[in-house]
């Protein structure tokens, strides 16, 4: 956030001028039964730019989310399959630990908006919080929501070491394809109260794959002869396999990883130790079952936690377990 001063405005007295004195028989008006009410309106001019500048902190993209962050932006459920005609409810909430914050501002993407038939984001205000913004655009294929709390005064800050309910994303697919629901990483953010700094880690990228519903099966009326089994290729249960990393440089990892059906490939990662991994690469959707991702700007001479991410073609997801490598130093 922006230096302390932008969220209060100090209060300058005015010079006083001594009252000349009239000799005169006609009373004088009591002028000073006016200070009370003057007092009140710089008070309230002090509190509400105050607010301004607060609300207009969050506004800005001067700000940006970091690896290092202790607070995080999540949806729930995290990617996965979306059957066409069935609404599904996506939460969006939030974790701060132990910090004490000014405010939340969460603005994220959803890809492909045209294959869904509705898209609407109800907010929940949290208990000590008030709702400052709540937009919604479509823009071509992209829907793009915004969503700002603030603390109900500068001055009180918010703290909460539990899971904050920001909110519920409401989507029906109308057509077969895939979509990703994605944070933006400039305009997202979580204020600190103590140090006016943005302490939003990378928020991750979700994928989901919207598909028909499964065909019902029925017994057939009329008995028909047996077919000869023959034998067909089986969709089975994905699962991940040999995640290791084949190549390092100084600022960059190649991870390879099989998968049991044909999936998409991306990669989860995030400094060692950071919990749950915020950055992601981008998304692979060949379905293959030979994966490899290549992870660049990273550090050198750093470890990291990786997890191999991968989506069949029916929406089973699967995720391996965490794995740290380290970049070379030279």
């Amino acid at each position: 956030m922006d230096d302390k001063n932008n969220f209060s405005v100090p209060i300058t007295q005015a010079p006083v001028t001594q009252e000349p004195e009239f000799h005169s028989a006609t009373p004088k008006t009591n002028w000073k039964k006016a200070i009370p009410f003057i007092i009140v309106a710089i008070i309230v001019v002090g509190v509400s730019v105050g607010a301004m500048a607060l609300q207009q902190s969050f506004s800005g993209g001067s700000r940006a989310s970091v690896s290092s962050g202790t607070a995080h932006l999540t949806f729930s459920p995290a990617g996965g399959n979306l059957t066409v005609g069935n609404k599904t409810d996506i939460s969006l909430s939030s974790t701060i630990s132990t910090e004490q914050i000014d405010g939340i501002q969460a603005t994220f993407s959803l890809s492909s908006s045209g294959n869904y038939s509705d898209i609407t984001f109800t907010p929940t205000i949290p208990v000590g919080m008030r709702l400052a913004v709540n937009t919604k655009q479509i823009s071509g294929s992209v829907a793009t929501f915004q969503v700002v709390y603030l603390t109900n005064s500068p001055s009180a800050p918010y703290s909460n070491s539990a899971s904050i309910a920001l909110g519920t994303l409401a989507l029906t697919p109308s057509a077969v394809g895939t979509s990703t629901l994605s944070f933006d990483q400039t305009l997202s953010k979580i204020a600190s109260h103590t140090s006016n700094a943005d302490i939003l880690a990378f928020p991750q990228t979700y994928s989901f794959t919207l598909s028909t519903p499964a065909p019902s099966t029925t017994a057939s009326a009329t008995s028909t002869p047996t077919p000869t089994p023959t034998s067909t290729p089986s969709t089975g249960t994905i699962t991940i396999s040999n995640f290791t990393a084949s190549d390092k440089t100084q600022t960059g990892i190649t991870l390879t990883w099989t998968t049991s059906i044909p999936a998409t490939s991306q990669v989860l990662y995030d400094l060692a130790g950071v919990s749950p991994l915020g950055s992601n690469s981008s998304l692979d959707a060949t379905l293959t079952t030979n994966h490899s991702v290549t992870v660049s700007d990273l550090a050198p001479n750093t470890r990291y936690d990786f997890q191999a991410k991968s989506v069949s073609a029916s929406g089973q997801v699967a995720v391996s377990k965490k794995s740290a490598f380290k970049t070379d130093n030279h």
